[in-house]
């Protein structure tokens, strides 16, 4: 109950009526949103992928859930693209569900809350479950759930996975000293949910991890561990089948995958900046304005709070086993975050340097648990020389700070919102107050230090925890400018995608080709920009507007509404300005192809071919199509005398459309193609193949036709399958009869 009423004295002023924990306010640094409020100042303007990904995600699956359809796919970015088997949309994750079960604002602000919570319930779980003292128990909670890591990724699904640190060594220990059945199928869930967090990377980290810990407990246990341990494990990926598999189906058509198995480059942190880990807002912060960092906030983050350090040397001299390993895990993940042994190890295309913290966040917080548990349980245990230890620890932390601060004083930014001798101070007093109530300790000065020494370590994480996530008011929660209307009006008389801002036609129902998901679908990158790629040096970049403009398939896309900033004026052959105010342009483009339409040739090329013909512009798409995974020429006619196309009906996971030609033909549909689709003309069901590298296309007789796109994937169906076997064994197992000893 304590650690629930902390999460919601550090968020819950965003409950209050007419506020909402959200960086929407982010949109207003950009037309047509800047129109509605000039003046506005976002609260964190590092927070775009809140903004434009994640909340939406949750607009767009709130509402098909709503109209009683599983959104599978999405309609409304990258001309289409995969949704559920993207991770990051956590359809399965039960978080997720308040945004489906609740109104948006209050539902964004649970859901912080409760990861909030979650986590240090998770956390505590452990400590209680290793039998440490409720206080230090509560101590590494407290780390844990107001940590840098957490509170700056709070809005992302990366935040999610942290919470599984913490539960899946809880979930090991359980399988450890319980006997029978149901802790097998209790890992098994924890396994399952945390693939279901939504981020890969960080299931990943918390699975190997944990698999380490439970190396690491067997010594004692026996062999007959290990094997339930990879039992559970077992279970529990065959439980996430349902999304495990669309998930590699999805990654293997990612154009962030393909960049990232190709080159990653070798990503962390200089060790002098390891003094954020002390004084996280050293180097300024997005919320102030005052950011001078060598990298951005998020990626820096790591703090524990103060007391974990000072608490970091009675744990190792205490002789405790635990200590040990958790020590070596903290180094080692510090070893790589910081670059100390980057020219000897490579992290892998899949997870950058950065995304390592949480290996040293955990422990570093189990640590200080692990220090004030033996103060509180076995004095008699920490040698006498502790607070040798102790003070030495205090003095280096003292002195490394400032000579930090000396060192940076010449170029550290001007107009700190809080400036660093005074960020030094503060510091010093907290980290002061902390080395003597350890102090107080170590000499067995009852219980009362311990809470004092929590009160400290709350002061010393307060700052972030409760400003780093902006609360706004819920007016600015998405609101629709004149343009945005007047482009929705125009899609309606004039059927055609829109360009616009990533990810934002989903929220006014308009169909899109910008996009971002942390994947981005290869084939459509490609062929819009058939150059050369355009990902950033993380390789998770998106598809903005200007390569789609100057594509050479932006007709073909059928791009016929494009929204600008008012100071931006386009010229070009077949465009015209449909609407002109001070939040914004409209043009219509008259050359833009329907999106659906018959042409009566088509060749089959190899993926090069087609790339080089569409760069060199060579390609009539009105009267051509080029297939990919054929061997022979279908259609070489000269075209039908009368060809029509007209879609009929238009879901996220159907499409129907009516077809006439006199001629033989293929149907082209500018959605993109996908693994999954399956096509059926006249209720037959015919092969849907992959046109001009990353649409879909079928072949016609002459003659009218019906024809009906359905998207039916069989990974979510082998996943499912899967999934239901796999939780019938669990089911089995948790109602099994505990075998007495």
């Amino acid at each position: 109950m304590t650690l629930i009423l902390l999460s919601f004295l550090a968020l819950g002023r965003a409950l209050l009526p007419g506020k909402v924990l959200s960086a929407a306010d982010l949109l207003f640094l950009e037309q047509p949103w800047k129109s509605l409020a000039p003046d506005l100042q976002p609260g964190n303007p590092l927070l775009s992928d809140a903004t434009i990904l994640f909340q939406p995600w949750l607009i767009y699956a709130a509402a098909e859930i709503g109209q009683g359809r599983i959104p599978l796919w999405n309609p409304h970015v990258f001309a289409g693209s995969p949704f559920f088997a993207n991770p990051q949309s956590a359809l399965l994750f039960p978080l997720t569900w308040i945004a489906l079960l609740l109104p948006l604002a209050p539902a964004l602000t649970l859901i912080a809350i409760a990861k909030v919570a979650s986590a240090g319930i998770a956390m505590y779980a452990f400590l209680r479950v290793r039998a440490l003292h409720p206080l230090a128990a509560l101590m590494g909670a407290t780390s844990f759930m107001f940590s840098g890591l957490l509170v700056v990724w709070l809005q992302w699904s990366y935040a999610s996975t942290l919470i599984f640190f913490p539960l899946l060594f809880a979930a090991v220990e359980w399988l450890r000293t319980r006997d029978g059945h149901r802790p097998t199928a209790i890992l098994a869930l924890v396994v399952a949910f945390d693939a279901f967090a939504g981020y890969p990377q960080g299931f990943l980290l918390g699975l190997g991890s944990a698999g380490a810990w439970a190396l690491y407990r067997a010594w004692g246990a026996g062999a007959r561990f290990l094997v339930r341990c990879g039992v559970a494990a077992s279970l529990g990926l065959l439980l996430a089948s349902v999304q495990l598999l669309p998930f590699i189906e999805y990654a293997r058509h990612s154009a962030v995958l393909a960049y990232r198995a190709g080159w990653l480059p070798p990503l962390h942190a200089s060790l002098r900046s390891a003094v954020n880990l002390l004084m996280p807002y050293y180097y300024g912060s997005p919320t102030g304005r005052d950011d001078w960092g060598e990298w951005n906030f998020n990626e820096m983050s790591a703090s524990v709070g103060l007391s974990p350090w000072v608490l970091l040397p009675v744990a190792l001299v205490a002789r405790r086993r635990d200590a040990a390993f958790f020590g070596v895990m903290a180094l080692s993940a510090g070893a790589l975050f910081y670059g100390a042994v980057a020219e000897w190890v490579d992290t892998g295309f899949f997870i950058i340097s950065f995304r390592l913290a949480p290996l040293m966040v955990f422990p570093l917080c189990v640590l200080g648990a692990i220090g004030m548990d033996a103060l509180l349980t076995e004095p008699r245990r920490v040698p006498p020389w502790a607070s040798t230890a102790v003070r030495i620890g205090f003095t280096a932390l003292v002195a490394l700070a400032f000579l930090s601060l000396v060192s940076d004083y010449a170029t550290m930014r001007a107009g700190l919102r809080m400036a660093g001798p005074l960020q030094y101070l503060y510091f010093l007093a907290l980290v002061s107050a902390a080395a003597v109530l350890t102090i107080a300790g170590i000499r067995g000065s009852g219980s009362g230090w311990a809470l004092a020494l929590i009160v400290v370590q709350l002061a010393s994480l307060a700052p972030l925890a409760a400003t780093y996530n902006p609360i706004i008011d819920t007016r600015l929660l998405y609101p629709t400018p004149p343009a945005v209307a007047r482009l929705q009006d125009e899609a309606t008389r004039a059927p055609g995608r829109v360009l616009m801002a990533p990810n934002l036609a989903m929220l006014y129902g308009l169909y899109g080709v910008a996009g971002y998901d942390g994947m981005t679908p290869r084939h459509l990158d490609e062929v819009v920009r058939p150059a050369q790629s355009q990902l950033n040096f993380l390789g998770s970049g998106y598809l903005p507007e200007v390569p789609i403009f100057l594509s050479p398939v932006r007709d073909l896309l059928g791009v016929r509404h494009i929204l600008v900033p008012p100071d931006v004026a386009l010229d070009g052959p077949g465009l015209t300005l449909q609407y002109a105010a001070a939040d914004g342009r409209i043009y219509r483009s008259q050359t833009a192809l329907p999106r659906a339409f018959v042409v009566s040739r088509a060749r089959c090329l190899g993926d090069a071919q087609t790339l080089h013909l569409i760069r060199e512009r060579a390609v009539d798409f009105r009267r051509e199509v080029l297939l990919a995974g054929c061997a022979t020429a279908r259609l070489a006619g000269n075209g039908p005398s009368t060809a029509t196309a007209e879609i009929d009906h238009y879901a996220p996971h159907r499409v129907v459309i009516t077809a006439a030609s006199d001629h033989p033909g293929y149907l082209v549909l500018t959605d993109t193609w996908f693994p999954g689709w399956t096509a059926h003309v006249d209720g037959r069901e015919f092969p849907v193949e992959r046109a001009d590298y990353a649409f879909r296309a079928v072949k016609l007789e002459p003659g009218r036709h019906t024809v009906e796109f359905r998207y039916n994937p069989g990974s979510v169906r082998l996943g499912l399958a899967l999934s239901v076997l796999a939780l019938l064994a669990i089911v089995a197992l948790g109602w099994s009869p505990r075998r007495r000893p």
